[in-house]
This record gives C-alpha cells, structure tokens and sequence, in this order.
C-alpha cells in the first residue's frame, strides 16, 4: 500500500487565486510545502486539478499580459519580454518598419490555442 496523499480539494481553487496573481506553478508547490513533481503527479491522479491548472495558467498569462501592456505604454517593455518569451513561449518578430518607428511585436501560441499576434506601435507615446 503506497503512501497516503497530501492532496486536498482545496487546492483546486487555492491553485487558481495563486496564480491569477501572476504567480507560477513552481511557487504554488512551495506555498503549500510540496516538491513541483508532487503536483505532476495530482495532475494525473485528480483530473480536477489537471483542469485547476489550465485554468490557473490561463489566469497568469492574462496577469502578464496586462501587466506588460501598460509597461510597454508607460516605456518599460523590455522587462516584460523577456518574462513572456521565457515564461509562457512567445516568440520576437522583427520591427516591419524600422524609420524610427518604436514598436513591439510578439507571437505566442501552443499546441492548445491559435497563434496570437501583438503588435504594439509606440510612435504615438511620449516614452
């Protein structure tokens, strides 16, 4: 007989307010004092929290996104990048335009969605 879990249904929803926050899954695990494999391991067992997870994910990409428009606005956008490209796979495309036209362009998409394309053009910014 293996060992008891640790898993509570509580953590469904617990998952979900951690990471609208903006929060990643790794720091959920060591909120709730547990190794990141431990949650691959519910994910498999309880489909609940597969799907709290999607959800959560869903959450902390539109955390960021949100986050980053209003830096890219206010001239801070490089930050943001780098946390997009590295944390939920988005891609840099080259400025279309490079006559002093400031602008950022990103690519995101995974296997369960359609690709999305941000093209913020600043020219109109006081940066």
């Amino acid at each position: 007989m293996g060992r008891k879990t640790k898993y509570l249904r509580e953590y469904k929803q617990k998952l979900e307010e951690h990471m609208e926050k903006g929060n990643s899954y790794t720091s959920f695990a060591a909120s709730i004092g547990v190794h990141i494999d431990t949650l691959y391991e519910w994910e498999k067992k309880f489909p609940e929290f597969s799907e709290a997870k999607k959800t959560a994910f869903t959450h902390s990409q539109a955390f960021w996104e949100d986050l980053g428009l209003k830096m890219a606005i206010n001239g801070n956008a490089q930050v943001w990048k780098f946390n997009m490209k590295n944390r939920f796979g988005w891609v840099e495309s080259p400025p279309t335009n490079t006559e002093g036209t400031k602008e950022i362009r990103l690519a995101y998409s995974n296997s369960n969605s359609s690709p999305i394309d941000i093209h913020l053009d600043l020219q109109d910014f006081d940066l």
